[in-house]
């Protein structure tokens, strides 16, 4: 692991106002951030269950959004015997996976440092509109392209399952839906800012209900941010190491005078009676020229769960990076994440230190 040059909680639950009556804000985190002026935004998810509790049962929210009715609607559903104990899904009565929570996504204001907070949306910015958003808007990573926002977000639904969407907008006020861009089960897509060859460039992370190897990030090309084909391993797991068990991209990639740098995130199961994992962060250097050719990898995390925002929460031993910008030197970053899915944070990282980690890939 490398030196945290600056570490902070920006945000926690109790920051935010619950959007509805009868909610409690259960986590904010895993923000996309981007620099606007001499500002930072994130938009952060905010994950919310609701305040009924029941022995045995649990309660799974969910909009419904059908011939312009938008309308939260609470069902229950029996606990199984079988429940391997993670806390952030839960089966019906069919075996089918529901959420005990639903997300939105809520704008917040940092200054130029990127660690102080300075203002944030009462009111939820970004909420499921859409039938394919019906259980929660989740995890944006935002790129800046020719002049306007755009981000990825995962949406959630009994329909299209947990897909990746894609919104834009120029000003974080109004807001344009583009659809589904990667179909289920796909998330973890971050867009480079800028085309390569005349093409956008995504690095993405499908998951396989038949299990031939663990999850593993792909990188794709489109003419148009909406349809998206060539798709190949970028990046895959390393048995016996930090990022054994699962992995997926996590800031939107920047450029750099030695390559594209991604601050990704992998698990290990270390733990019997844990499910989840051990979440830690590293990092990743690719062509510049050529996104699909790797050149660098830190053999060891860059950060893992030692900070107790990080280590103990809604979910335990969690770092999870989803927006990273350069600080006004132009000699470190700024990674924003979730930790253990509760809260925002903020670390600071030497760019230097960051590629002495990839040097011996």
């Amino acid at each position: 692991m490398i030196k945290r040059l600056k570490q902070e909680t920006l945000i926690k639950p109790e920051d935010i106002k619950p959007s509805n009556k009868g909610f409690k804000v259960i986590g904010v985190l895993n923000p996309g951030s981007i620099r606007v002026g001499d500002e930072i935004y994130l938009l952060a998810r905010v994950v919310e269950g609701p305040t009924i509790e029941r022995k045995g049962y649990f309660f799974s929210p969910k909009y419904i959004l059908k011939d312009k009715e938008k309308r939260l609607e609470i069902e229950s559903f029996p606990v199984s015997s079988s429940h391997n104990g993670d806390v952030r899904e839960y089966l019906d009565e069919r075996g089918f996976m529901r959420l005990p929570f639903i997300s939105h996504l809520r704008l917040v204001k940092l200054d130029s440092s990127g660690f102080k907070v300075l203002w944030i949306d009462e009111n939820p910015t970004f909420y499921p509109e859409e039938i394919y958003e019906e259980f929660g808007v989740e995890d944006p990573r935002i790129t800046f392209i020719d002049g306007i926002y755009y981000f990825t977000y995962v949406a959630v639904s009994k329909d299209m399952g947990v897909a990746t969407a894609l919104a834009s907008t120029s000003d974080f006020k109004t807001f344009k839906r583009h659809g589904i861009i990667f179909c289920q089960e796909n998330k973890d897509v971050v867009i480079l800012p800028e085309k390569i060859n005349g093409r956008y460039c995504a690095f993405h992370r499908p998951v396989s209900e038949h299990k031939l190897s663990p999850p593993n990030i792909q990188i794709a090309f489109s003419p148009d941010l909406i349809h998206w084909g060539e798709h190949k391993i970028l990046m895959g797991t390393r048995s016996g190491k930090w990022d054994s068990d699962r992995m997926g991209a996590g800031t939107v990639p920047l450029k750099t005078k030695k390559g594209w740098l991604e601050i990704y995130h992998g698990v290990r199961l270390e733990e019997k009676n844990n499910p989840v994992g051990i979440y830690r962060s590293g990092a990743a250097l690719f062509d510049l020229t050529d996104p699909s050719k790797i050149i660098g990898r830190s053999e060891k995390p860059l950060l893992s769960p030692e900070e107790s925002s990080e280590a103990m929460g809604f979910v335990k031993n969690v770092i999870f990076p989803t927006g990273a910008v350069t600080d006004k030197s132009g000699k470190n970053i700024i990674v924003h994440s979730g930790g253990a899915d509760t809260v925002v944070n903020a670390t600071l990282l030497s760019l230097e230190s960051i590629f002495n980690e990839l040097e011996n890939y």
